[in-house]
C-alpha cells in the first residue's frame, strides 16, 4: 500500500506521479525471490511501509549540495548524518535497515532489465534520504539507466518527463557519478555523465580541469569522454582550446576518433580561417609541436594526422568540410559549381507513411556534385571528383592516387599472426576430433585417413611454414596468380567441379600470369564427402586434371586438418626468393602484354574472409591487404568464359598526394611541386569517387 504524508510531500523533488511509478516496481521487486530468500516475513512487511511511503526523513534529500567540492570524509559524514536520522525516525533495525539496501539495489538491476528509468529518479532521492552506501557496480547501474535507456518509454505506465523533470533526471545522473568517484574509484563512465553535464553549463574549463585532476587506476579514458568539450569548443569556434585538446587526445592510445568528429573538428579550424595562408596562427599551437600553425602546410598536418586513423568519411561529413572552406575562405574561391540543392519528400527520407498525399512536406536537402573540371594550380579546390580507375589520377588537380601497400614489418606481421592462427585452429579441430564418439569406418566416411592429425600442437604452424619455405627456395618462374581452389571449383555449384577450376588456370595463363592453385588434401582424394549427406566420386577427367597441375607444378595440396585460407593469404607476403631473383614482379600501367597493372601475386577469391579480418590485421591494414591482392571473379556463359574484378590500382584510403608544377608564361614547369591534393573516400559514393581539397600555397 502506497501511504503519502500532505505535510511532507510540498517538499520532496518529484511528483505524486513519479511516485506511484516507482512504488509499482518496488512493490514488484519486493515480492521477487532475489529480495524474499531467507527473510523474515515482518521484516518485509516493516521495509515496505517505509520504501512505500512518499515520505521524506532526511534534510539531505531536497537540499543543493555541491558534492564535487565535497571530501570522501566530508562526504561519508554527511550520509552518515542522513542514515542516523533515518533510523531514528523509522525505527528499523540493522536488519531491515540491510534488506531496505538490498531492495534499492536490487531495483537498480530491474529497472536496467526493464528498460524503466523514472522509478531509479524517485529511488535516489529515498537511497539519499536513507543514508545508504550502494555497491561500486550498484552505482554504475542506475548511472546507466538514468543516463542511457529511453525516459519516454518507461513501460510502467509513464507520461514522458517533462522540461523540468528531464533537468532533474539529468542533475540526479550526475550526482550519482559524482558521488561514486568520492567513494570508490572513478571510471570512464562516471567522468563520462560528469563531463557531458558541466558542457551543458558551459563549464567546458572545469571539464577538462576535471579529467586532468581524478585518477582512473589502469582504465584509460576513451573519445566519448572528452568530445562534448571538443564539439563545444569547435562549436563556440575556440580553436585554441580545440586544438589542445584535440593533440591531447590524438597522443593517447585509448582514444580512437571516429571519422566524422574528426571531420568535425578540421571543419572548424577550416571555418575559422586558420587553413589560409594570410591568416594568424593559432595561439599556443607551436608550444604543443604544430608549426607553423596556419595555412596550407598546418592543414596538411591535420589532415595526415587524421588518415592516420580514418580510412573513409560520410557524405554528410563531407558537405560540412565544403561549407566551412566556403566560410573560412569566404572572400578568396567561388565553390558554389559543387554543390545543388535537391528536393525530397520529408515522409519519404523519415521512412514514415502516415501522411496523406496532401500532407506531403518537401525538404531541401544540399549534396556536393561531381565537378571533374581541371582547377588552375592557384585554385582552392574542394570537390567531389571521380578517379579515373586505370590511371589513378585525379583530373580535377592532375595528382596521381597511390596503391598504399603493406610495408615490409607489417608483411611479416601477417605472417607471424596466420602461423599462430594455424596452430590455434588445429588444436581446436583436434579437440572436437578427439570428442567424438568413435564410428563404423564406412567406405568414403569421415572415419577415413583425411581426419587424421599429429599429436604436435604446432603441426598446423610448422606446415604452413613448410609451404613458405617451399615458395621461397622453389626455381623456375613467380607465381603471379594465387588461386583458392576450393573456392574457385565450388563457385555456383554443389560439388567441387575440376572442370570449373582448369578455366580458371587456363584463363589465367592466356592472360600471361602463372597461377599456383592451393587446394586442400581432401579434395584431391579419388573420394571425398562434401557434406554429411553427399559423397563425391571424382572422374577420371577430374583425376586428370590434377595430375596436369601437379606436372606442371601448379598444385599444391594443404595438409588434413590445415586450413586452406592460411596458405593462400600467406602466399601474397611470401618473397618468392629464388624465383623471383631480385626482380619486381609487379605490373606496370604501361606494360606491353595486356596484363591489368597491380601488384603480384594477385589472390584469386571470392572468400570475404569475415572469419580472420579482425585477427588478422587492424582494419586499415586489412583494406591494404585486401585491395591490392584479391581479385574477385564470376563464371559466365554456361561455365565458359571468366570474368574478373581487379583488385584496386589505387588505395580506398585518405590519402595526399603532390600535384604537378604549374607552368610558366614560357611554357616551362617551373620547379618544385605543386600543392598536395587530399583525396578522401566517402562511404556512401561511388567506389572511385573521393572529396577532394586542395589548398594553393599562394
Amino acid at each position: 500500500t502506497v501511504t503519502t504524508d500532505n505535510n511532507q510531500n510540498e517538499q520532496l523533488p518529484y511528483n505524486k506521479e513519479l511516485f506511484n511509478q516507482y512504488a509499482t516496481v518496488m512493490e514488484e521487486v519486493l515480492q521477487s525471490r532475489r529480495v524474499l530468500r531467507n527473510i523474515k516475513e515482518e521484516d518485509i512487511q516493516m521495509v515496505s511501509k517505509y520504501l512505500l511511503q512518499n515520505k521524506q526523513y532526511s534534510s539531505t534529500t531536497t537540499t543543493t549540495t555541491n558534492y564535487s567540492q565535497m571530501t570522501e570524509e566530508e562526504l561519508r559524514s554527511n550520509i552518515a548524518k542522513s542514515k542516523d536520522t533515518y533510523l531514528t525516525q523509522t525505527q528499523l533495525t540493522p536488519a531491515q535497515y540491510k534488506l531496505a539496501l538490498m531492495a534499492l539495489t536490487y531495483m537498480g538491476d530491474y529497472c536496467a532489465k526493464k528498460r524503466v528509468s523514472i522509478p531509479l529518479l524517485v529511488a535516489w532521492y529515498i537511497v539519499k534520504d536513507g543514508g545508504m552506501i550502494l555497491r561500486d557496480k550498484a552505482y554504475g547501474t542506475y548511472l546507466y539507466v538514468l543516463s542511457s535507456i529511453d525516459r519516454n518509454n518507461n513501460g510502467v505506465s509513464a507520461t514522458p518527463l517533462k522540461g523540468e523533470e528531464e533537468e532533474e533526471r539529468t542533475k540526479v545522473a550526475e550526482e550519482v557519478a559524482t558521488i561514486h568517484d568520492i567513494l570508490f574509484q572513478p571510471d570512464e563512465k562516471t567522468l563520462s555523465v560528469r563531463v557531458k553535464n558541466m558542457v551543458k553549463r558551459g563549464d567546458e574549463h572545469g571539464a577538462m580541469e576535471l579529467l586532468s585532476s581524478v585518477s582512473t587506476g589502469n582504465q584509460e579514458l576513451k573519445q566519448r569522454t572528452y568530445l562534448p568539450i571538443l564539439q563545444s569548443y569547435c562549436a563556440k569556434g575556440n580553436i585554441d582550446c580545440a586544438l589542445k585538446l584535440y593533440k591531447n587526445m590524438y597522443d593517447q592510445k585509448s582514444v580512437i576518433f571516429e571519422a566524422d568528429e574528426q571531420a568535425l573538428f578540421i571543419a572548424s579550424v577550416a571555418k575559422a580561417g586558420y587553413f589560409r595562408n594570410d591568416s594568424n596562427p593559432v595561439k599556443g599551437a607551436e608550444e604543443i609541436g604544430y608549426s607553423p600553425a596556419h595555412g596550407t602546410q598546418f592543414f596538411d598536418r591535420l589532415v595526415s594526422d587524421m588518415a592516420n586513423d580514418v580510412l573513409e568519411i560520410s557524405s554528410s561529413a563531407a558537405l560540412k568540410l565544403y561549407h566551412a572552406f566556403k566560410v573560412g575562405f569566404h572572400d578568396a574561391m567561388d565553390l558554389s559549381e559543387d554543390v545543388v540543392s535537391l528536393t525530397k519528400k520529408k515522409d519519404e527520407m523519415e521512412g514514415t507513411t502516415t501522411a496523406t498525399e496532401g500532407d506531403i512536406q518537401e525538404e531541401e536537402e544540399e549534396t556536393l556534385v561531381l565537378n571533374n573540371n581541371q582547377a588552375n594550380h592557384d585554385e582552392l579546390v574542394v570537390s567531389r571528383v571521380k578517379v579515373n580507375r586505370t590511371t589513378a589520377i585525379c583530373q580535377r588537380t592532375n595528382a596521381t592516387l597511390r596503391l598504399i601497400m603493406l610495408e615490409e614489418e607489417q608483411g611479416q606481421q601477417l605472417h607471424d599472426t596466420l602461423i599462430q592462427m594455424a596452430d590455434a585452429q588445429y588444436e581446436a579441430f583436434e579437440a572436437k576430433n578427439k570428442a567424438k564418439k568413435p564410428k563404423i569406418r564406412k567406405e568414403g566416411g569421415v572415419g577415413s585417413n583425411d581426419n587424421k592429425g599429429s599429436d604436435d600442437p604446432h603441426f598446423a604452424g610448422k606446415q604452413l611454414s613448410n609451404f613458405v619455405d617451399w615458395v621461397n627456395t622453389r626455381e623456375g618462374e613467380p607465381f603471379t596468380a594465387i588461386v583458392d581452389g576450393a573456392n574457385v571449383a565450388y563457385f555456383g555449384q554443389g560439388h567441387v567441379d575440376y572442370l570449373q577450376l582448369k578455366l580458371m588456370v587456363e584463363t589465367l595463363e592466356n592472360m600471361n600470369e602463372n597461377p599456383l592453385v592451393i587446394m586442400p588434401q581432401k579434395y584431391t582424394n579419388s573420394k571425398f564427402r562434401v557434406s554429411s549427406k553427399f559423397l563425391q566420386k571424382l572422374t577420371p577427367e577430374d583425376l586428370e586434371i590434377i595430375e596436369g597441375f601437379e606436372a606442371k607444378g601448379q598444385l599444391f595440396k594443404v595438409p588434413a586438418l590445415c586450413l586452406d585460407d592460411y596458405y593462400w593469404m600467406l602466399a601474397s607476403v611470401s618473397d618468392q626468393t629464388v624465383s623471383r631473383n631480385g626482380t619486381n614482379i609487379d605490373v606496370p600501367t604501361d606494360n606491353d602484354d595486356g596484363r591489368w597493372p597491380g601488384i603480384r601475386p594477385m589472390l584469386i577469391s571470392n572468400d570475404q574472409m569475415r572469419d580472420h579480418k579482425l585477427e588478422l590485421l587492424e582494419p586499415r591494414l586489412f583494406r591494404r591487404w585486401c585491395s591490392s591482392h584479391i581479385v574477385n571473379y564470376s563464371v559466365k556463359n554456361n561455365k565458359t568464359e571468366i570474368s574478373f574484378f581487379a583488385a584496386d590500382f589505387f588505395s580506398r584510403e585518405i590519402q595526399g598526394n603532390p600535384t604537378p608544377a604549374p607552368f610558366s608564361l614560357s611554357g616551362q614547369e617551373e620547379s618544385g611541386n605543386g600543392a598536395t591534393a587530399w583525396h578522401f573516400p566517402v562511404s556512401d559514393w561511388d567506389n572511385h569517387e573521393r572529396l577532394c581539397i586542395r589548398i594553393p600555397y599562394h
